[in-house]
């Protein structure tokens, strides 16, 4: 884990430090004037793998790595500089082909601008805690798969959200904590167990190709939608799964305003 920690000082560099050092593997980007075009640019590793591994370069605050403690890394940009550390030796440990992505925090990932491969399925290192989360892009055999190692979690966005793709796919928690803050840091515990889980669960599934049950559609602005409709109002748009049921954001909303309306009213009555 020493060995592997030591390494995030690389990680921890300016964006556009980590760019240029990957120039040869930017996809999405012309250089203009002497500097790179932003708009879709990604760093991509073709391993000639099975499995991809996705992380991304942007952050809130300025990674900066601040202290280490025997149970605790503080430092800032954790998210996701510590999931570019990862994805990019755990790939490069396992030959897995590895995607960095930008604009993630703006909920644009320059991830939907990448053409994909049929992958086995995918796997994104940028979540805190212990759990794991597949946004519904999965079946039932992967979500079976995945519950012998993990509780499977509820999310909203990371950039597999937005990656053109038919394969199941899983947002790994890497112990990281108060993830845009400049107090977050990463339990060093929970880390190493998330590792050790995730190579047992490599090893075991790396070969077996599991395909989402989503039927995926392109939209007028090339990022990637699903082909759902809510369940209430039977909109197509900003549709996801909230505990087996499909609602689009507006309806999601008003089902919380009533939930809390009616604990008020409780409260009073």
């Amino acid at each position: 884990m020493n060995k592997l920690l030591s390494k995030l000082h690389f990680w921890m560099q300016p964006k556009e430090t980590i760019f240029l050092h990957f120039a040869e593997n930017i996809l999405g980007s012309k250089i203009e004037a002497g500097k790179y075009s932003k708009n879709s640019r990604r760093v991509f590793i073709d391993n000639g793998g099975d499995v991809l591994f996705v992380a991304h370069l942007d952050t809130v605050l300025p990674p900066k790595i601040k202290k280490q403690t025997k149970k605790r890394l503080h430092a800032s940009g954790l998210d996701d500089r510590l999931g570019c550390l990862l994805a990019y030796e755990l790939g490069t440990k396992l030959c897995a082909d590895i995607l960095l992505t930008d604009d993630e925090e703006k909920c644009i990932s320059t991830a939907q601008h990448h053409i994909t491969k049929n992958y086995n399925w995918i796997v994104e290192f940028d979540r805190g805690g212990d759990d794991i989360v597949t946004y519904g892009i999965d079946n039932y055999e992967f979500q079976h798969a995945l519950a012998e190692y993990w509780t499977i979690g509820f999310g909203s966005y990371s950039d597999i959200v937005d990656l053109p793709t038919l394969s199941c796919c899983f947002n790994l928690g890497i112990g990281y904590q108060h993830a845009h803050s400049k107090d977050s840091y990463v339990n060093l515990k929970q880390l190493n167990t998330q590792l050790k889980k995730f190579e047992w669960f490599y090893e075991k599934y790396s070969k077996t190709e599991f395909i989402a049950d989503k039927q995926q559609k392109v939209s007028h602005n090339s990022s990637y939608i699903y082909d759902w409709q809510c369940d209430i109002c039977g909109n197509e748009e900003n549709v996801e799964e909230v505990h087996e049921y499909r609602m689009c954001i507006t309806c999601f909303n008003q089902v919380i305003d009533n939930f809390f309306f009616a604990k008020e009213y409780d409260s009073k009555y």
